[in-house]
């Protein structure tokens, strides 16, 4: 008998030591136990959550970076990007609806990320029908298409339109950031032509974001106006790339207004718009420039020479780009 009871409590004892310490807790105990549990698990997922998502915002930047990296120092010609964008910003509501008024040169605006079809529809109004985009060819083999508009007051409106044939938008670039090509094909204009990588902070953009471009500096042979000559003259101006999507290009020009600019130069003031479209195995070229003339220098009688005169960037100058990718092919 006294066997028999003591097996009982053994057994008693091994099943209250099953249910564990849950057995020694009040309910209300075990109500806040399994409230500090959720608690735990729903932390848990909390932060493997976190965890995950600054994972993929780090991925994310890296890519960004790597991809402005890339853009910034082009492998293909080691031309230096200042900004990227997907697609062009024609939608841009600064620029959209905005057209070129005649005698209000002054203040209309080029912009970047614009299209060569959106920069056209913002000149339209005010370009000459009559001549405007006529072909030409020249002794040296430049051809395209050019349109030479008066705008009142001092201003020119120089277009030109061309085909670079057989080759990438990247190609283009190169040839035209160079500076031996820029004085072989404009020796009538240009003595010497310089240009420099530089960078800088982009006032429009995030804090701190630098952004790389160039400066070009210039210097031109002395013209004959009339009786007399302007003599050297010498500027410097910037060239900014950006870069549309896979293998377009837009690029603006302007004076810059830290460098040293010569009295006797062709031109007041200077904005140039170029795009490179490519198109299968060509690219399309279309440049634009605003030139406000130095009437000291460029008279009424010559007023349409400012745009081959001003840096070989808008008009006829251009040109060259058509024939040095033709005779590349030869």
């Amino acid at each position: 008998m006294t066997t028999s009871i003591t097996t009982t409590t053994h057994k008693q004892q091994q099943k209250r030591g099953g249910r564990g310490f849950m057995s020694l807790l009040k309910p209300n105990q075990i109500t806040r136990l399994h409230f500090c549990i959720q608690c735990l698990l729903l932390f848990s997922c909390h932060s493997e959550a976190i965890k995950l998502r600054q994972s993929s915002l780090e991925s994310n930047h890296i890519r960004n970076a790597n991809r402005s990296h890339d853009n910034a120092h082009d492998l293909k010609n080691d031309i230096a990007i200042a900004s990227y964008r997907d697609e062009y910003q024609d939608n841009d509501n600064d620029f959209e609806g905005q057209f070129l008024q005649r005698g209000k040169a002054s203040e209309f605006k080029l912009k970047r990320f614009q299209s060569p079809t959106s920069i056209q529809k913002a000149l339209s109004l005010c370009r000459n029908q009559n001549t405007a985009f006529k072909y030409y060819k020249g002794k040296d083999g430049r051809k395209g298409f050019v349109s030479n508009t008066k705008l009142g007051g001092d201003w020119v409106l120089a277009e030109s339109q061309q085909v670079a044939v057989q080759c990438k938008t990247h190609d283009v670039l190169r040839a035209y950031m160079s500076s031996e090509l820029q004085e072989q094909w404009n020796t009538k204009e240009v003595l010497n032509c310089n240009i420099k990588r530089k960078s800088k902070t982009n006032a429009n953009g995030k804090m701190g974001e630098i952004e790389e471009y160039y400066q070009q500096d210039l210097v031109l042979h002395s013209k004959r106006i009339i009786r007399s000559h302007t003599g050297i003259m010498k500027y410097s101006q910037t060239i900014t790339i950006d870069k549309i999507g896979q293998d377009n290009y837009s690029v603006l020009i302007g004076i810059d207004p830290e460098q040293h600019q010569s009295k006797c130069k062709p031109f007041d003031s200077l904005s140039v718009y170029v795009g490179l479209q490519q198109n299968g195995d060509d690219v399309n070229i279309y440049a634009a420039g605003l030139i406000e003339v130095n009437r000291k220098v460029v008279p009424n009688l010559i007023v349409f020479d400012a745009s081959g005169i001003a840096g070989s960037i808008a008009g006829k100058a251009t040109l060259w780009l058509a024939a040095y990718f033709e005779r590349r092919q030869k």
